[in-house]
C-alpha cells in the first residue's frame, strides 16, 4: 500500500490537510517511490524516515515538512509535522 493511502487512513493526517485546506486528492509525497522501494528492500518492520508532502490549495502550495513512521506490515503510517510553509509562486514567469 502508498504511504499516501497508510497516511490518509489516519484521521490526525487527514485533520492536518484540514487545517491547511488541503484536499486529500491534492497533495504529493516528494520521492515516495524511492522512500517506499529503500524501505521494502531493507525488511525493516518499521522505519522512520524525514519527508516532503506538497500540498495545493486555492492559496497556492503549502510544503509540509516532517517525520514519517511507517510499519508496512500492519499498514500503518504516521505524520509528525516539523514546520509548514507557504510558497511564493514565480509571477514572472506566468
Amino acid at each position: 500500500m502508498p504511504l499516501k493511502e497508510l497516511l490518509l487512513n489516519s484521521s490526525s493526517f487527514t485533520e492536518l490537510l484540514k487545517q491547511h485546506s488541503i484536499n486529500p486528492a491534492d497533495f504529493t509525497i516528494k520521492d515516495e517511490g524511492f522512500i517506499v522501494s529503500d524501505k521494502l528492500l531493507s525488511k525493516e518492520d518499521v522505519f522512520k524516515e524525514m519527508i516532503l508532502i506538497e500540498g495545493h490549495n486555492e492559496s497556492g502550495r503549502i510544503n509540509l515538512i516532517g517525520t514519517i513512521y511507517c510499519n508496512f506490515v500492519k499498514n500503518i503510517a504516521v505524520f509528525e509535522l516539523e514546520s509548514a510553509e507557504r510558497v511564493k509562486e514565480d509571477t514572472a514567469n506566468a
